[in-house]
């Protein structure tokens, strides 16, 4: 179940950073986000960083809750709810992650892959 959602965390991330970077331009974040990811799919073929890709999986799904807290409310300025089609398919990519990563918090401290 870890090796699942460490590759569907890092699919995820991966796939709305370059959408992201395709859109806004390069930033630190996306790239960021990016090695992270691919540090999350190095660490099923090296089990000794195991440890250190769970913890950074949960830091990133703490990230996208706090991005897309920050979208949501952004969305809100002028009075209506209103989100371009671009910022819409941000928000599914940000709350994957957040479901993903943080699926992290409910594995067991004793993680066996």
């Amino acid at each position: 179940m870890v090796t699942i959602l460490k590759i569907l965390l890092s699919i995820t991330s991966i796939g709305i950073c370059l959408y992201g970077i395709i859109i806004f331009g390069p930033s630190l974040w996306p790239i960021l986000f990016i090695a992270l990811s691919l540090f999350i799919l190095l660490s099923l073929f090296i089990p000794m960083i195991n440890k250190a890709a769970i913890i950074t999986a949960k830091i990133m799904g703490i990230l996208s809750l706090i991005a897309f807290s920050l979208l949501l409310l952004a969305s809100t300025i002028g009075g209506s709810f209103h989100m371009s089609e671009s910022n819409k398919i941000i928000a599914v990519a940000l709350a994957l992650m957040f479901i993903f990563g943080c699926s992290f918090f409910l594995v067991g401290k004793k993680v066996n892959t």
